[in-house]
């Protein structure tokens, strides 16, 4: 019984979540399309769609199967903070580097991009190249909700989701005022770094994030000058 109301408890929260998010979306684009126009709402489609495309093709499913791997550690450690702690270094470390390869692959292909997303116009080979980050931030991202999703945390999860919509209406509308179609690139790239605890603080080796250089290298046998605690999150338009 306390499963279920577990359930409809955490379903009550993501619904409402999801009600406002919505509302605030709905708002957002009225006052997006205002201020920069049937023209700059589909360049920001052609430029999302290219996001999601490199970031599909590069992820290897990462974010779908990081949560069933963390799940599965955190039933069947019994107590023993080690593999749990290896799964998390796991996902973080793949996540990140399968994020740098998309950046890398966004910023070579930029000029393909351009020409054929703008009928043969190269003038956004460098949009396209600055919006190469967001594929390494959307990576890392997409890696601490699957961690999230994986501990169990689906409050803060929840709480996370409505902050970047929060913090994207915020910033978008100011700089599509200020600058006009300009500011499309920076709202896509700008990022914005969450403080909230993504693992549970009972596990001490969870809370560092240990981005390797090696995914492959044992956590145990890692430095504590080589851990460090960062959460970067990209904001959607």
């Amino acid at each position: 019984m306390p499963g279920y109301d577990r359930i409809i408890k955490y379903t009550g929260v993501f619904g409402g979540v999801q009600i406002l998010s919505n509302l605030i979306t709905v708002v957002k684009g009225k006052l997006v399309a205002w201020l920069i126009g049937p023209a700059g709402m589909g360049i920001v489609n052609v430029f999302n769609r290219a996001l999601d495309l490199v970031g599909r093709t590069t992820d290897l499913g990462i974010s779908f199967s990081g949560v069933k791997t963390i799940a599965e550690s955190m039933e069947t450690s019994d107590g023993e903070e080690t593999r749990l702690a290896d799964s998390l270094l796991v996902v973080r470390s793949w996540s990140l580097w399968l994020g740098l390869i998309g950046t890398l692959t966004m910023f070579l292909l930029a000029p393909l991009f351009s020409r054929w997303s703008f009928d043969g116009d190269y003038s956004y080979t460098l949009s396209f190249r600055l919006l190469s980050l967001v594929v390494v931030f959307t990576a890392v991202a997409n890696g601490e909700r699957a961690i999230m999703k994986g501990t169990h945390l689906l409050r803060q999860l929840a709480t996370n989701q409505m902050w970047i919509v929060l913090a994207t209406l915020v910033v978008a509308i100011p700089l599509y005022a200020w600058m006009g179609l300009q500011g499309i690139v920076p709202v896509l790239v700008l990022p914005a770094s969450s403080v909230t605890e993504t693992v549970p603080t009972s596990v001490e080796t969870m809370v560092p994030l240990a981005f390797t250089m090696l995914p492959s290298m044992q956590p145990s046998k890692l430095e504590p000058s080589l851990r460090f605690s960062v959460r970067v999150e990209s904001l959607p338009t």
